[in-house]
């Protein structure tokens, strides 16, 4: 192939990359077009999505039940919560859900975010815990070296981006 094919594959593979990165259902364009929607000015934002469908890796293949949407959802944010704060039932019979009344925590500002996922939450510097809501308990998946749930850092003047995942995938 000379010179002349190899630019015309190359063009075509950017164009097909610039129109896939600009899919309105992506949830990377939803997230970059949510960070245009913030208005505190300390505090956390950012994109509730869902992750759902079959993750199961496999050679050669794609899996088009799987994917990524943003989803209106509550969410809480609480005092840094750390899950040797919880009491041990909490801890063993509800992994990654936790009825609300057994927060050992204070609920420190709440929200529900919108169509495109999108949440802000005005709150002074610190350090808390960033959950949805589903089903009346308590959600969250990340947390840090120190067993924090969901941990977000605000520093004064600043907001924190930190988008929130509900994970309803199999892998």
């Amino acid at each position: 192939m000379g010179t002349k094919g190899i630019k015309v594959i190359i063009a075509f593979i950017c164009a097909t990359l610039m129109l896939t990165a600009c899919n309105k259902d992506d949830i990377d364009y939803i997230i970059r077009h949510n960070e245009d929607k913030v208005s505190i000015n300390e505090g956390v934002a950012g994109t509730v999505y869902e992750r759902y469908g079959d993750w199961m890796p496999c050679a050669g293949c794609s899996n088009p039940n799987r994917g990524e949407r943003a989803i209106v959802r509550e969410v809480y944010v609480y005092e840094y919560t750390r899950i040797a704060d919880l009491d041990s039932a909490t801890r063993y019979d509800y992994s990654d859900l936790i009825p609300i009344d057994r927060m050992p925590k204070r609920l420190v500002g709440s929200t529900v975010s919108d169509e495109e996922g999108f949440y802000e939450i005005a709150l002074p510097a610190g350090n808390y815990s960033v959950f949805l809501i589903e089903n009346g308990r308590v959600y969250w998946v990340g947390r840090d070296s120190y067993g924090g749930m969901e941990p977000v850092t605000v520093k004064a003047g600043e907001v924190t981006l930190r988008n929130v995942l509900l994970d309803h995938a199999v892998y």
